[in-house]
């Protein structure tokens, strides 16, 4: 199944700015940076986010953070995912403003849980 989600993820990054949240690490970047313009992963868990580092380099962004206060500015993602992670997120009304707040205006997030 996350291997669908990560090819549907894929087909919607094409030409986008992306940031995926509760990434890990990394697992479908190589996918997604296929034809996205750039991607962002973050992820609460610091030791994910170096194994990801380690396997991809400096390819892609990673960056610690919770869901729940996002370090981007006003409309700096113009695809929001966050696949298998949601169950993490200790204020979802909270972290659904944050991601509202960083996508662009015709911007799209998918959430899959």
């Amino acid at each position: 199944m996350i291997s669908a989600r990560y090819h549907y993820a894929a087909e919607l990054a094409r030409g986008r700015r992306v940031l995926e949240i509760g990434c890990g690490s990394g697992l479908g970047f190589g996918l997604i940076a296929r034809g996205a313009r750039s991607v962002v992963g973050g992820d609460p868990e610091r030791g994910l986010l170096v194994r990801g580092r380690q396997h991809y380099g400096a390819r892609f962004v990673a960056a610690q953070l919770r869901a729940e206060a996002l370090p981007f500015a006003d409309a700096s993602f113009d695809l929001v995912l966050c696949l298998e992670a949601l169950y993490y997120v200790r204020d979802a009304e909270r972290a659904f403003d944050e991601v509202v707040r960083v996508l662009a205006p015709s911007g799209v997030t998918l959430f899959v849980n």
